[in-house]
């Protein structure tokens, strides 16, 4: 008897090829580092815990405001005004520095809306409030008309046709301008 090969006759599914060139391949700059799932986030939720945290931060900031008083009271009571006005003073040198940066910011800012502004125009709109005085110089950069231009024909030859003599009087830089003028005006 010959040996027969017997083989199974199963069905393997048909693989497709993939055109690996045309696929766009995400750089590691691109991927972001997202738990899974939170690019899923209905809005309603996200909104609720943004609210949550913000109630939370507002009686934060109540309690810390509470306990200073508290503090103060209880060294009131025992008597040691010392470091009350020490705390005092800690807390208007923040404030002063916090003014004085203020108070430069506003200076530069206030110089560089007035610069190219008369002098009657900066005397009399100084004593405006910062704000008042950005939206009173967005409003005047607004209606500034536009600047005129001459309606006369511009160019080389100012609208007359070009001659050979023209171009003995003119540097190379326009010579080479006014070759490609010259040249369409000989086409007509």
């Amino acid at each position: 008897m010959a040996q027969s090969e017997v083989t199974a006759d199963v069905k393997e599914p048909e693989v497709q090829p993939v055109d690996v060139k045309s696929q766009e391949v995400q750089s590691n700059e691109d991927v972001k580092d997202v738990p899974n799932g939170a690019e899923n986030i209905p809005y309603h939720r996200l909104k609720e815990v943004v609210d949550k945290l913000k109630i939370a931060e507002e009686k934060l900031q109540a309690k810390q405001a509470q306990d200073k008083l508290r503090a103060e009271k209880e060294l009131e009571e025992k008597g040691e005004f010392k470091q009350l006005l020490d705390d005092t003073r800690k807390d208007l040198e923040n404030e002063k520095k916090k003014s004085q940066k203020w108070e430069s910011f506003e200076k530069t800012r206030r110089a560089k809306i007035t610069e190219d502004w008369s002098e009657e125009e900066v005397a009399i709109y100084s004593k405006l409030s910062l704000e008042d005085l950005e939206k009173h110089n967005e409003i005047r950069s607004q209606s500034k008309s536009p600047v005129g231009v001459e309606s006369g024909k511009s160019g080389i030859s100012h609208g007359k046709p070009l001659t050979l003599d023209d171009f003995d009087t003119m540097s190379d830089s326009e010579k080479q301008s006014a070759w490609l003028v010259f040249l369409k005006q000989k086409k007509r």
